[in-house]
């Protein structure tokens, strides 16, 4: 029985990780400045990340399919951008 546990844990993890994908970017203001701590958050994958002290960004694991990213930061206008992610696409920028 313990070997069958295990044998599903390594499956689903070796499953989990295939067909996935990296979305990175960075997010400047209308100046083309970096903007620091501002939420990127794909709501139907519930996962998120900031963005770091030069505007970049990175999310991994996301699997392929179509998502809504959102950008929201105080005093600014949150905005949301659909993207999709195909099969045969290994990185996004």
């Amino acid at each position: 029985m313990k070997k069958i546990i295990c044998s599903l844990v390594f499956t689903s993890i070796a499953f989990m990780t295939y067909g996935q994908v990296s979305i990175n970017g960075s997010v400047t203001d209308q100046n083309n400045n970096p903007l620091m701590g501002v939420d990127v958050y794909i709501e139907t994958l519930h996962t998120g990340t900031t963005t770091d002290i030069d505007g970049n960004y990175i999310l991994n694991k996301i699997p392929h399919g179509t998502f809504t990213i959102t950008y929201s930061f105080i005093g600014f206008k949150t905005v949301q951008k659909e993207l999709e992610l195909h099969k045969n696409q290994t990185d996004v920028n």
